[in-house]
Protein backbone atom coordinates (compact mmCIF):
# COMPACT_ATOMS: atom_id res chain seq x y z
CA UNK A 1 0.00 0.00 0.00
CA UNK A 2 2.80 2.37 0.25
CA UNK A 3 3.89 1.92 -3.13
CA UNK A 4 0.43 2.28 -3.95
CA UNK A 5 0.40 5.45 -2.26
CA UNK A 6 3.57 6.92 -2.80
CA UNK A 7 2.19 6.45 -6.87
CA UNK A 8 -0.99 7.84 -6.47
CA UNK A 9 -0.03 11.01 -5.00
CA UNK A 10 2.23 11.51 -7.57
CA UNK A 11 -0.15 11.30 -10.73
CA UNK A 12 1.38 8.00 -11.35
CA UNK A 13 5.32 9.25 -11.82
CA UNK A 14 7.21 5.96 -12.79
CA UNK A 15 10.11 7.17 -11.06
CA UNK A 16 7.61 7.63 -7.45
CA UNK A 17 6.78 3.87 -8.40
CA UNK A 18 9.60 2.42 -8.35
CA UNK A 19 11.00 4.51 -5.06
CA UNK A 20 8.12 3.21 -3.44
CA UNK A 21 8.20 -0.40 -4.85
CA UNK A 22 11.35 -2.73 -5.74
CA UNK A 23 13.91 0.14 -6.68
CA UNK A 24 13.16 1.88 -3.25
CA UNK A 25 13.89 -1.74 -1.68
CA UNK A 26 16.83 -2.21 -4.09
CA UNK A 27 18.46 1.09 -1.75
CA UNK A 28 17.50 -1.05 1.76
CA UNK A 29 19.32 -3.70 0.02
CA UNK A 30 22.77 -1.56 -0.96
CA UNK A 31 22.82 -0.36 2.17
CA UNK A 32 22.38 -4.02 4.07
CA UNK A 33 25.11 -5.21 1.79
CA UNK A 34 26.89 -2.32 2.30
CA UNK A 35 26.42 -2.37 6.13
CA UNK A 36 27.73 -5.96 5.75
CA UNK A 37 30.58 -5.88 4.13
CA UNK A 38 29.74 -7.04 1.05
CA UNK A 39 33.19 -7.11 -1.38
CA UNK A 40 34.57 -8.88 -4.58
CA UNK A 41 33.82 -8.80 -7.73
CA UNK A 42 30.23 -7.70 -8.88
CA UNK A 43 29.49 -11.15 -10.01
CA UNK A 44 30.64 -12.44 -6.45
CA UNK A 45 28.98 -9.69 -4.69
CA UNK A 46 25.76 -10.63 -6.93
CA UNK A 47 25.72 -14.03 -5.73
CA UNK A 48 26.29 -13.26 -2.12
CA UNK A 49 23.61 -10.67 -2.08
CA UNK A 50 21.05 -13.02 -3.85
CA UNK A 51 21.94 -15.92 -1.81
CA UNK A 52 21.69 -14.79 1.62
CA UNK A 53 20.34 -10.41 1.39
CA UNK A 54 17.60 -10.74 -0.89
CA UNK A 55 14.55 -12.53 -0.19
CA UNK A 56 15.82 -12.55 3.79
CA UNK A 57 14.35 -10.62 7.14
CA UNK A 58 17.22 -8.94 8.43
CA UNK A 59 15.30 -7.23 11.02
CA UNK A 60 15.80 -4.34 13.01
CA UNK A 61 17.88 -3.85 9.04
CA UNK A 62 15.97 -2.80 6.78
CA UNK A 63 16.48 -4.74 3.83
CA UNK A 64 14.44 -6.87 0.47
CA UNK A 65 12.47 -9.42 1.92
CA UNK A 66 10.16 -11.23 0.28
CA UNK A 67 6.73 -9.90 1.48
CA UNK A 68 8.79 -6.60 -0.11
CA UNK A 69 9.46 -8.43 -3.36
CA UNK A 70 5.34 -9.60 -3.17
CA UNK A 71 4.22 -6.22 -2.00
CA UNK A 72 6.40 -4.65 -5.01
CA UNK A 73 5.40 -7.10 -8.05
CA UNK A 74 1.75 -6.57 -6.72
CA UNK A 75 1.24 -3.10 -6.21
CA UNK A 76 2.95 -2.31 -10.03
CA UNK A 77 0.33 -4.08 -11.54
CA UNK A 78 -2.34 -3.09 -9.43
CA UNK A 79 -1.32 0.92 -10.37
CA UNK A 80 -0.49 0.04 -13.65
CA UNK A 81 -4.51 -1.82 -14.37
CA UNK A 82 -5.74 1.35 -12.11
CA UNK A 83 -3.98 3.89 -13.98
CA UNK A 84 -5.01 2.55 -17.54
CA UNK A 85 -8.76 3.97 -17.04
CA UNK A 86 -11.16 6.31 -15.44
CA UNK A 87 -11.08 5.69 -11.75
CA UNK A 88 -15.08 4.52 -10.73
CA UNK A 89 -16.56 3.35 -7.05
CA UNK A 90 -15.53 -0.26 -6.46
CA UNK A 91 -12.63 -0.46 -8.82
CA UNK A 92 -9.69 -1.13 -6.50
CA UNK A 93 -12.07 -4.43 -5.07
CA UNK A 94 -12.52 -5.23 -8.15
CA UNK A 95 -8.97 -5.19 -9.48
CA UNK A 96 -7.63 -6.99 -6.05
CA UNK A 97 -10.52 -9.66 -6.76
CA UNK A 98 -9.45 -10.24 -10.26
CA UNK A 99 -5.30 -10.13 -9.20
CA UNK A 100 -5.29 -12.38 -6.31
CA UNK A 101 -6.55 -16.03 -7.63
CA UNK A 102 -5.50 -19.24 -7.02
CA UNK A 103 -4.29 -19.13 -10.85
CA UNK A 104 -1.74 -16.28 -9.73
CA UNK A 105 2.37 -17.46 -10.14
CA UNK A 106 5.25 -15.59 -9.43
CA UNK A 107 6.33 -16.16 -12.90
CA UNK A 108 3.04 -14.00 -14.02
CA UNK A 109 3.86 -11.57 -11.24
CA UNK A 110 7.51 -11.30 -12.39
CA UNK A 111 6.81 -11.41 -16.02
CA UNK A 112 4.45 -8.64 -15.35
CA UNK A 113 7.00 -6.26 -14.34
CA UNK A 114 9.56 -7.42 -16.57
CA UNK A 115 7.22 -6.86 -19.61
CA UNK A 116 5.41 -3.89 -18.34
CA UNK A 117 8.24 -1.67 -16.54
CA UNK A 118 11.34 -3.03 -17.64
CA UNK A 119 10.49 -3.63 -21.22
CA UNK A 120 12.38 -6.63 -21.12
CA UNK A 121 12.01 -10.56 -21.47
CA UNK A 122 14.78 -11.55 -22.88
CA UNK A 123 18.38 -12.62 -21.65
CA UNK A 124 19.69 -12.41 -18.39
CA UNK A 125 22.25 -10.02 -19.84
CA UNK A 126 19.26 -7.84 -20.85
CA UNK A 127 16.96 -8.44 -17.67
CA UNK A 128 20.05 -7.21 -15.67
CA UNK A 129 21.30 -4.11 -17.65
CA UNK A 130 16.98 -2.93 -17.70
CA UNK A 131 16.86 -3.32 -14.00
CA UNK A 132 20.27 -1.46 -13.19
CA UNK A 133 19.96 1.49 -16.03
CA UNK A 134 15.99 1.95 -14.73
CA UNK A 135 17.80 2.13 -10.74
CA UNK A 136 20.23 4.25 -11.93
CA UNK A 137 18.84 6.75 -14.19
CA UNK A 138 15.86 7.64 -11.94
CA UNK A 139 16.70 10.51 -9.99
CA UNK A 140 14.40 10.60 -7.10
CA UNK A 141 16.53 7.09 -6.28
CA UNK A 142 19.55 9.47 -6.26
CA UNK A 143 17.73 11.66 -3.81
CA UNK A 144 16.72 8.19 -1.34
CA UNK A 145 20.47 6.83 -1.35
CA UNK A 146 21.67 10.44 -0.56
CA UNK A 147 19.62 10.12 2.75
CA UNK A 148 21.40 7.27 3.72
CA UNK A 149 24.84 6.79 5.40
CA UNK A 150 26.90 4.23 3.79
CA UNK A 151 29.97 3.05 4.90
CA UNK A 152 31.94 2.76 1.54
CA UNK A 153 32.55 6.00 -0.38
CA UNK A 154 32.10 4.11 -4.02
CA UNK A 155 29.16 2.48 -4.33
CA UNK A 156 29.40 1.66 -8.30
CA UNK A 157 30.30 -1.61 -8.19
CA UNK A 158 27.58 -2.69 -5.10
CA UNK A 159 25.13 -0.67 -6.31
CA UNK A 160 25.61 -3.20 -9.91
CA UNK A 161 25.64 -6.32 -7.84
CA UNK A 162 22.63 -5.24 -6.11
CA UNK A 163 20.76 -4.68 -9.26
CA UNK A 164 22.05 -7.81 -11.07
CA UNK A 165 21.05 -9.76 -7.80
CA UNK A 166 17.35 -8.67 -8.19
CA UNK A 167 17.43 -9.24 -11.59
CA UNK A 168 18.69 -12.47 -11.29
CA UNK A 169 15.91 -13.12 -9.23
CA UNK A 170 13.21 -11.96 -11.70
CA UNK A 171 14.57 -14.37 -14.07
CA UNK A 172 14.32 -17.47 -11.86
CA UNK A 173 11.14 -16.54 -11.12
CA UNK A 174 9.99 -15.88 -14.45
CA UNK A 175 11.83 -18.92 -15.82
Amino acid sequence: FGTMDITYHNKGSENHADVGGWAGDLVDLLEASDTFGVTGTVEEMAEEIRKNYLGVDMSPIAGFSKPDIYGDLDAFYLMNTLASSEYYPGMLTETVMAYFTEELTDQARAEYLLKNRLNTTGTRSQIREAVYNAYTSNKVITTLEGTREFKSKDLTSLRKACCYAFADYLCELAG
